[in-house]
């Protein structure tokens, strides 16, 4: 299987409000799980297509945070050049876990800081857990299991603007540097 990532989007908060709050990590809990084959099984090759998780949060008073992140997996028989919307899917996992957060009393924290570290720090917290569920998932249901590509922070901190630093730009034509 090979494995297609939906194109993520950027926030605009500052996760590190957050994380110098949190005090500890308190509890990981999966909320909801799902497998269903939607269509027929065929012969392999098949495409993974991963989405980026959809996150809610709850604050539960001034001194802990609850973060929701919804995921999903959809296998299909597309092939590589055809495109991911094209393919009928054949396999779809859904997952919804909660991290539970002891954080520091002090200053509101804003919606885009709270959107900020579920997209950083908290996907980093919840994938290890949705990654298993998805390679379990498809074994218990006799299919290769699958194993998703780690998470990679320095990929996901990329794609987050940052505030007050200039876009790097292209050289102009006919410019050297050495």
């Amino acid at each position: 299987m090979t494995a297609t990532e939906k194109t993520p989007t950027t926030v605009t908060g500052d996760h590190a409000k957050v994380v110098l709050r949190v005090k500890s990590l308190r509890a990981v809990n999966q909320l909801h799980g799902s497998f269903a084959l939607v269509g027929e099984i065929g012969r392999p090759p098949y495409r993974a297509i991963i989405s980026r998780p959809t996150w809610t949060f709850e604050r539960k008073g001034d001194t802990s945070l609850a973060v929701i992140g919804s995921f999903q997996f959809v296998g299909d028989k597309g092939g590589e050049q055809e495109a991911a919307t094209e393919a009928a899917p054949i396999i779809r996992v859904d997952g919804t876990f909660a991290a539970v957060y002891d954080i520091e009393p002090g200053d509101s924290l804003t919606d885009d800081d709270i959107s900020a570290f579920a997209n950083l720090n908290t996907h980093l917290n919840l994938y290890p857990y949705w990654r298993e569920f998805v390679h379990d998932a498809l074994g218990r249901a006799g299919m290769s299991p699958y194993l998703l590509p780690p998470f990679n922070p320095f990929k996901a901190a990329a794609l987050r603007p940052k505030s007050g630093t200039p876009t790097p730009s292209a050289p102009a034509q006919g410019s050297s540097s050495q």
